[in-house]
């Protein structure tokens, strides 16, 4: 309900702000004062309508961070594992399926 009010609010607040210039020049200062005052409060309520939609939001999971490319997450803690994380070791060489580590030069990603 707060997400579609805040998009209601916006809109106003936003034709308020554009339409203000144009009700000053045409219309009068005391009518240009009214419209803007009205865009303030618009603009008022949007915000008053997003604080209040965050407040009802269930609070998150503390989520671990991870790798933003794969989604996979990093080992927990140091030193679990053994240091591995998906299969690169804690001091960068690759990690082959039967856990050896690769010699420097043949790294390969992928396999």
């Amino acid at each position: 309900m707060f997400k579609n009010l805040r998009i209601i609010f916006c809109i106003l607040a936003v034709a308020g702000a554009a339409a203000t210039i144009f009700v000053f020049v045409f219309a009068g200062w005391i009518w240009g004062t009214v419209v803007l005052a009205a865009t303030f409060i618009f603009a008022a309520l949007m915000f008053i309508c997003k604080n209040k939609q965050i407040s009802e939001e269930e609070p998150q999971e503390d989520v671990k961070e991870g790798d933003f490319i794969t989604g996979r997450r990093k080992a927990d803690g140091d030193g679990a594992n053994g240091g591995e994380t998906d299969g690169v070791k804690a001091d960068g060489g690759a990690v082959k399926n039967g856990g050896e580590k690769e010699p420097e030069g043949e790294k390969t990603r992928g396999e």
